[in-house]
């Protein structure tokens, strides 16, 4: 977050922006070119261990992504969204989210705050959670969470084939 704002303080009209807190070692910084590239030199010179250019389409989770946040609001607005069965944790702070209205905050929400993926994750850990199964991402998630969460049995769904292989593992469990 300091070096965020110092190069928010260098750079005229910069958004930059913590975009995701995936663990305590891994922060996505977004932002328009200009900020990213002094960000790297920053950085470094902070002590930052690794510093990666990521090949993405926008600055997500940033304020660049206002009118997109705007127009999904719209559109969740115009939705009949029900309580869920069981609470839904949140991508944005991990609280657990338990109304229809609740979630559709959450998806409007998130297209232009940071996740704090990890506190989600915390949330998991501390409500006991013994089993998280991912779906799709080939299980970057899973070994994200891998790295500090030894307390967890962790399963990764990706096609039809690995679900159910999944899905008889924790039945046996």
């Amino acid at each position: 977050e300091k070096v965020v704002a110092d190069v928010r303080g260098r750079v005229s009209g910069s958004y930059l922006s913590t975009a995701n807190v995936n663990t305590p070692g891994q922060v996505i910084v977004a932002g328009d070119l200009e900020s990213l590239s002094l960000l790297h030199e920053i950085a470094e010179a902070a002590g930052a261990r690794r510093v990666v250019t990521l090949d993405v389409a926008g600055a997500f989770h940033t304020v660049a992504m206002i009118p997109a946040r705007d127009c999904i609001r719209e559109q969740l607005l115009a939705l009949a969204l029900e309580d869920p069965l069981t609470p839904v944790v949140a991508n944005l702070d991990g609280r657990l989210l338990s109304t229809g209205a609740e979630i559709r905050t959450e998806l409007s929400e998130h297209i232009s705050a940071p996740l704090r993926w990890w506190d989600g994750v915390r949330t998991l850990m501390d409500l006991g959670v013994s089993h998280i199964v991912e779906f799709g991402h080939k299980g970057m998630l899973t070994g994200m969470i891998r790295r500090v969460a030894q307390d967890v049995s962790l399963h990764n769904v990706y096609d039809a084939t690995s679900a159910h292989a999944v899905a008889k593992e924790l039945h046996d469990a």
